[in-house]
């Protein structure tokens, strides 16, 4: 317990967004969000797609070189715009379902897979929006990860429930267009796929925090223990 005391004590979970989070969000998502319509007219899609995708690809780099650590939203931009450029390619009458369903059940399997490794995603994309760009910060969460049981808990707990929803969205997108006409499905296809996001989004961030505050009465009542033990000798 007291090294569960020690690691807590190392750490700030009360900044959870990065300072150079808006940065990074213009370069990998705002920038190719607004230069595409302008490559696409002039270009094929999927050119303008893989031109787009040098802004989160080049800014991914430049994190690895300078700070040596992975820009995870720029990996999620570049599975986005990998998905968009693959579903050019699917025709028919189910290539709508197609695009939206497969990717993000990939995402769902990928997620649910990587609990089977010592330290699943969700460790790594807490860790990235905790860490404000301090690599001291960020491996003090190798030994957080260790020593605090309750910590590896909340993590995986976020993980499983992400892959099974994420599978579970998938599935539907599927059972709705079997189930509707496409005049309904199509408009309907971005609110069932932006809602169940949301309201993962909320929960996990309920559920996180829910997590600080139980982290912090444990680690008050340590602390109390701590000095009573210093009286008594």
């Amino acid at each position: 317990m007291a090294d569960e005391q020690r690691s807590f004590k190392r750490l700030n979970f009360s900044s959870v967004v990065p300072g150079s989070l808006l940065q990074t969000l213009v370069i990998d998502a705002v920038c190719p969000y607004m230069i595409y319509p302008l490559l696409a007219e002039r270009l094929s899609a999927p050119l303008a797609l893989l031109l787009v995708a040098f802004f989160p690809l080049g800014n991914i780099v430049a994190h690895v070189g300078r700070q040596r650590y992975v820009d995870v939203v720029g990996v999620g931009i570049l599975f986005i715009i990998g998905s968009i450029l693959a579903g050019t390619y699917l025709h028919g009458d189910t290539a709508p379902v197609l695009r939206c369903a497969l990717p993000i059940g990939l995402l769902g399997i990928v997620t649910l897979l990587s609990l089977l490794l010592p330290k699943p995603v969700f460790f790594f994309i807490d860790r990235y929006f905790s860490m404000q760009n301090n690599l001291e910060h960020a491996a003090r969460y190798k030994t957080f990860w260790w020593d605090v049981r309750e910590y590896r808990r909340m993590v995986r707990v976020m993980n499983m429930v992400w892959g099974v929803g994420q599978l579970s969205l998938a599935l539907l997108l599927v059972a709705l267009f079997f189930a509707l006409p496409h005049s309904l499905y199509l408009p309907l296809l971005p609110f069932a796929i932006l809602l169940p996001y949301a309201i993962l989004t909320v929960w996990t961030i309920q559920y996180r925090s829910s997590f600080e505050r139980r982290w912090t009465m444990i680690s008050q009542e340590l602390h109390v223990e701590s000095e009573e033990e210093k009286f008594l000798v």
